[in-house]
């Protein structure tokens, strides 16, 4: 077989994994590590939607209610434009799982077809096709696109930025500055991780030193303001200056990351673990051969060296500026999605002219990779989909609009998908809740807890059925218990509600792999990996 044959082959087998492995899990309900971003973002964009854009003066709001209060509750922490966007397909097709996806894929697509235009202007069209088919194979782009979405839309019109700038380069073509301007002003409208590229362009100021680089930099700069101002009158009008600050020093420094003892070592240990999991098993193969590589060479009017630095400056702003963020999400490590596939691009092209066979088995096993890591991630979602299920039964109780306290069990699905509002609770406050002191503007409390129940949950329960009614729902080896509604003087009030037919119970040995992942998670006192 030739070996342009064989490259249509393999690139028509990394386009094909890529599509299912896109839509593998796209309509689960919201709940494990899909929960908070999804059900928030679906709460927001159908608040719009359910009092008005003009009412709420097109900012967001987690409120749930039947009317707005007077002082509305407005999440700030992000620029407000994405949230407006993704109310749009919702607006068309009604709320539904996948249809919540569907604007963080568009903006996770349209990255991946800007960054094949980026590296094909410096290094033609067949490495640029293999860092694109990397880039969209990379669990950290084929999965986490489901959970993200401020990161798309901002890789985006950082892409974008850059394409047009390497074609004012190219060209000097006015019409180019003018793109530039309008994606770094939608890109700051989007979300502050649209000022990022400012470090690259620094970097490339410094080191080109000319008149064009300067005027790329200003207009990028410009545009930003602009952009990052619409933020800025927002939080002005709204009251809510501080909302920025407390976003910022709550993902910056905290004292879950720096309680640690060596905690820079730890940081740094997971970063690289999950650049072995989350992009490739080759991705520190590919790095390591670009800085050995002695065939570097800074040729026409913006070089392959100059955008590879461009991007690792880009991907490691999240781990320099926002360590306790990066710490606790995994996803905090996608602006490293350029670099490390071009670096792969690169190194695949050059593997290529020695062995054909070679390149076979990267693709093999990047395929069997992305395949494996989607799936264990999925069956995290798929196993705690029974609190979606519970959920449901609660509502069936719960009036919706009605505030209920939540212990051990995500607020976010009871909000998002039944009109339920919640507070999060301590055993401690649910022990005083049950007597009738405090809390007391809370009709129930829900509590959850998985397979592992002990005796110190069964005691709980039971101690606080002396005082309040108490309904138990099994789902296979999983308990949901709803405290409240009926008060009694003495004994015990429980209903069982079991649903064996769908969740049947499980006794399976742990997988080798997650053992290991467990340990190591362990050992680094890191949530996950």
């Amino acid at each position: 077989m030739k070996k342009a044959h064989s490259f249509r082959l393999m690139w028509f087998i990394c386009g094909i994994t890529a599509i299912v492995i896109w839509f593998w899990g796209v309509t689960l309900p919201f709940v494990g590590i899909y929960n908070a971003n999804n059900n928030y973002l679906a709460l927001a964009s159908n608040n719009f939607l359910r009092f008005g854009y003009s009412t709420l003066h097109f900012l967001p709001t987690y409120y749930v209610g039947e009317t707005l209060p007077a002082k509305v509750p407005y999440y700030l922490h992000h620029p407000v434009l994405f949230f407006l966007l993704a109310s749009v397909p919702i607006a068309l097709f009604g709320s539904s799982n996948w249809v919540v996806h569907m604007m963080p894929f568009l903006f996770t697509l349209a990255s991946i077809v800007v960054l094949y235009a980026v590296i094909r202007e410096i290094s033609g069209d067949r490495i640029a096709r293999w860092s694109s088919l990397c880039a969209a194979l990379f669990p950290m782009t084929s999965f986490f696109w489901k959970y993200m979405f401020f990161e798309q839309a901002s890789m985006f019109f950082t892409l974008t930025c850059l394409f047009y700038f390497i074609r004012y380069l190219k060209t000097e073509n006015r019409g180019y500055i003018l793109g530039l301007f309008v994606s770094s002003l939608l890109g700051g409208a989007i979300d502050w991780y649209g000022g990022y590229l400012l470090f690259g362009f620094l970097y490339l100021f410094v080191i080109r030193r000319d008149k064009h680089t300067f005027v790329g930099f200003a207009t990028y700069v410009a545009g930003l303001v602009l952009g990052l101002s619409t933020y800025a009158a927002a939080l002005y009008w709204s009251g809510n200056v501080h909302a920025v600050f407390e976003g910022f020093f709550a993902r910056w420094i905290t004292s879950e990351l720096i309680g640690l003892s060596w905690w820079p070592v730890r940081l740094t240990l997971v970063a690289l673990l999950r650049l072995l999991i989350y992009f490739s098993p080759f991705a520190m193969i590919g790095i390591w051969w670009w800085l050995r590589d002695k065939s570097k060479k800074t040729q026409g009017v913006f070089s392959s060296r100059q955008l590879l630095i461009v991007f690792i400056i880009l991907g490691l702003v999240n781990l320099v500026v926002l360590p306790s963020a990066t710490w606790g999400h995994s996803y905090f490590l996608y602006y490293l999605v350029p670099f490390v596939s071009y670096v792969m691009g690169l190194w695949i092209d050059r593997v290529s002219y020695r062995s054909i066979v070679l390149v076979w088995g990267v693709v093999i096993v990047q395929v069997f990779w992305t395949v494996s890591v989607n799936g264990v991630k999925i069956s995290q979602v798929t196993k705690q989909s029974w609190k979606h299920d519970f959920g449901r039964d609660v509502s069936a109780v719960v009036p919706m609009y009605s505030r209920v306290g939540v212990l051990e069990y995500p607020g976010d699905v009871l909000e998002n998908y039944f009109g339920i509002a919640t507070t999060p609770i301590s055993s401690m406050d649910v022990d005083r809740w049950a007597i009738g002191d405090g809390h007391k503007e809370l009709g129930f409390v829900v509590m959850a807890c998985k397979s592992d129940c002990g005796v110190s949950e069964n005691s709980f329960i039971k101690a606080l059925s002396n005082h309040q009614a108490v309904a138990e729902f099994h789902y296979g080896n999983n308990k949901g218990w709803l405290i409240g509604g009926v008060r009694q003087e003495r004994g015990l009030s429980i209903m069982r509600k079991t649903y064996e037919n769908n969740y049947q119970l499980q006794r399976t040995s742990t997988p080798l792999l997650l053992r290991w992942y467990r340990t190591i998670r362990d050992i680094l006192g890191s949530t996950q990996i």
